[in-house]
């Protein structure tokens, strides 16, 4: 005999707790009546430009930057398509809000595509070794050599599992930055954030930068 279904298993329920597949009260009725989901949303069926207006009614009624990210960060947990079409609605507002997102909204990479790694390598901050309620690894910063031998082993890995993988390096030490460019930009294909995206920038900033005449000349 099978299980009864559940609030977390029942077929109508699926599509609303999927983040990605998720649109809020921007079903049709059609589509509401055809996945099982009539009753289960607000009875007006909203297009995506009243959504985003609603979420930035939210957004300016909320006092701090804090609270503003954690009411994005909620919406991107809930309803994935209305997320990244608010990113995309004032894309300079919202450009500290992560390398990742920004990826989706402006490039159009698949948040599935995505996976974020944080390598710990030690901390120079005594206080923090000492603290027991700190996270991360209670040791000094790695030497030159751990940190090559660390992230050796992690490209390799990284591209066996994930074959043309692009590592993107981001808030690297300057010098670590630059030796790991080094080591790695023939064999495998990354990208540094911190090198090339600054690069970038300022050679973009010295291409468009405004021309400015001497009138009186």
């Amino acid at each position: 005999m099978s299980a009864k279904p559940t609030s977390r298993t029942h077929p109508s329920l699926t599509v609303l707790n999927d983040p990605i597949l998720d649109k809020g009260t921007a079903y049709s009725e059609e589509e509401r009546e055809a996945l099982g989901i009539t009753g289960l949303l607000p009875a007006h069926v909203d297009t995506l430009d009243t959504q985003i207006s609603r979420v930035m009614s939210h957004l300016d009624a909320k006092q701090t930057d804090l609270e503003r990210y954690i009411y994005l960060m909620s919406l991107c947990d809930r309803n994935e398509p209305l997320f990244f079409a608010v990113l995309m609605h004032d894309p300079v507002r919202f450009i500290p809000i992560g390398k990742l997102h920004l990826y989706t909204a402006c490039a159009g990479v698949p948040p599935n595509a995505l996976l974020p790694i944080h390598m710990d390598i030690g901390t120079t901050n005594r206080d923090l070794r000492d603290d027991p309620l700190y996270p991360g690894l209670h040791e000094d910063v790695a030497s030159s050599d751990e940190i090559d031998a660390l992230m050796d082993e992690f490209m390799r890995a990284a591209n066996e599992v994930f074959p043309g993988v692009c590592i993107h390096f981001e808030d690297w030490k300057g010098t670590d930055a630059l030796r790991l460019f080094d080591r790695y930009k023939n064999d495998y294909l990354i990208y540094n954030d911190d090198i090339q995206g600054t690069a970038g920038v300022t050679i973009q900033s010295q291409i468009y930068k405004p021309v400015y005449h001497d009138e009186a000349g």
